[in-house]
């Protein structure tokens, strides 16, 4: 383990912002970095980075944005 999670998400139904996911999903990018890792990192579950991830390559910032306005809150 290289360090601490970084506090990202302190619950699970903690709203993300899309800026946050952007930045997490750029990390996640580099070459070298896993999902797993990564997700370890900021305290979130692999799938939910994966789901990330999938929004992105389907519409881009704003199919992430749409996750984040349809979240119960």
């Amino acid at each position: 383990w290289y360090g601490r999670p970084s506090g990202l998400i302190t619950s699970a139904s903690a709203a993300v912002s899309v800026d946050e996911k952007l930045r997490v999903l750029e990390e996640a990018a580099v070459p070298c970095m896993t999902i797993s890792f990564v997700a370890r990192r900021h305290g979130i579950s692999p799938s939910r980075l994966f789901h990330w991830r999938r929004r992105m390559a389907d519409g881009g910032k704003e199919a992430v944005r749409a996750v984040q306005s349809m979240a119960p809150g």
